[in-house]
């Protein structure tokens, strides 16, 4: 049993609150990217789209998830430690984040996505469907993880022998005065 206030508890809180952050700030930076792949013949709108393909799923998940790992560790749990290592790719999730936004106004990092032909241009259509086919596996990937790391963390069931509020305690009554009363 961990107790609300201990230092596992706020550890818990860690890996979506992590995620929320590093997606948020990768939220905040994606303007930056307008326009950078230009020069490989993409849209002007996909940096910031890709970014974004990113960013927004992981701040609905990682808000998701911490609102129900907080209200999970407001009163006595345990933990499923296999549960606890979707927190891991959670971490890593919003590492990635994180990781990504000094890529974001490079042209450079964008070739691997222009068209293979130099004179080429990407149509826009399918860039901006592509980018929200990438942001719903994105979304449905990171919520899959964050369900099965925040079902991980249970309420403390009280054990068969423990007193529930108002149950007499008639061991401890006896303890106290004995049999002296019978």
């Amino acid at each position: 049993m961990i107790e609300p206030a201990s230092w596992q508890a706020r550890a818990l809180q860690a890996p979506p609150a992590l995620l929320l952050a590093g997606s948020l700030a990768l939220c905040v930076a994606s303007p930056a990217a307008w326009g950078a792949g230009r020069e490989h013949g993409l849209p002007g709108f996909l940096p910031t789209a890709v970014a974004l393909q990113y960013g927004v799923p992981g701040v609905i998940v990682g808000a998701a998830c911490l609102a129900s790992v907080r209200a999970r560790i407001s009163r006595r749990f345990e933990v499923a430690p296999f549960h606890l290592l979707a927190g891991l790719l959670l971490l890593l999730a919003g590492l990635a984040a994180v990781g990504f936004i000094p890529f974001l106004d490079e042209a450079r990092f964008y070739a691997p996505l222009a068209a293979e032909d130099a004179n080429a241009k990407v149509d826009a259509g399918e860039a901006m469907a592509s980018t929200l086919v990438g942001a719903a596996l994105v979304f449905l990937t990171n919520a899959g993880i964050a369900f099965i790391y925040s079902r991980g963390i249970t309420p403390s069931r009280p054990s068969r022998w423990d007193k529930r509020p108002g149950e007499p305690d008639a061991m401890g009554e006896i303890l106290r005065h004995g049999l002296e009363g019978r």
